[in-house]
């Protein structure tokens, strides 16, 4: 997996992100990855709902060997790319921590409930909260979380430094909540989410909020820091990645980058 992750870095760096022979040689490494990973049949049946067109037919049940249940995709979407960034390349799977370790995992940017599922997968004895203030995602994250039981709490809201209200725009992974959009959305600090942990703490934080990182950090991030043993974040922009490091770094956190995440740990 190192030696894939390296070559498609050596790809990248000499042609650029937009290149069209970047995108079709990072088409093939996932699609090598996943003959490895899942088998050629999966691989075909992937790379088929990839090129369908969007709302062709209902969502289609695929079942990965890292998670526990099959999970639904639409054709014609990002959640194929999602769902091989995490189950094939184990985007967030480099927490070395053992699987009966975390107890109260949060999922702030569920999307279609990806993550959560990895989570609940590798961590039999975790209960994630997911967070996710798109309907449209909401509806196959509750259909995808569902096998999962209790464990699985899901919640129409968006993850902010601040409770009250804010507008949803934005389509899929792209969708971003701020003062301008179409949908209202409730929502919640992290404070509220560790009032629902029964030790007071989160195990692991994994934000994923479209640059609503860069308030979370820098507004008050002391009242909570201290209730949280890991996270991992994807930073959108250098404003936000300033403000997670920064952060992080006064409080004596430690971090490193994974691809697009940053993996942090309190000391």
């Amino acid at each position: 997996m190192r030696a894939k992750r390296d070559a498609r870095r050596r790809v990248r760096d000499v042609l650029g992100y937009d290149n069209w022979l970047y995108r079709i040689a990072a088409r093939t490494l996932d699609f090598s990855a996943l003959i490895l990973s899942e088998g050629l049949r999966t691989a075909i049946q992937l790379e088929r709902l990839r090129v369908r067109r969007r709302n062709v037919g209902a969502p289609i049940s695929v079942k990965f060997r890292r998670l526990a249940h099959p999970i639904s995709l639409r054709p014609g979407s990002r959640d194929i790319d999602t769902l091989v960034s995490n189950a094939v390349r184990l985007e967030y799977g480099q927490l070395t921590l053992p699987p009966d370790a975390p107890r109260f995992i949060v999922d702030g940017g569920a999307y279609i409930g990806d993550t959560s599922c990895f989570f609940l997968s590798r961590y039999p004895k975790a209960t994630v909260v997911a967070l996710e203030p798109n309907p449209e995602s909401l509806a196959i994250a509750s259909r995808n979380l569902a096998p999962y039981g209790d464990r699985a709490v899901l919640l129409n809201k968006a993850l902010a430094d601040r409770h009250g209200t804010l507008f949803l725009s934005g389509v899929e992974t792209g969708a971003r909540v701020g003062e301008a959009g179409s949908i209202v959305v409730e929502c919640v600090t992290i404070g509220d989410l560790v009032a629902m942990s029964h030790t007071g703490c989160i195990d692991v934080l994994k934000l994923d909020i479209e640059g609503a990182e860069a308030a979370l950090f820098r507004n008050d991030a002391a009242a909570w820091l201290n209730k949280v043993d890991h996270i991992i974040v994807e930073t959108h922009g250098p404003d936000c990645e300033a403000a997670v490091i920064e952060t992080l770094d006064a409080a004596g956190w430690s971090h490193r980058r994974y691809r697009n995440l940053y993996y942090c740990s309190a000391v």
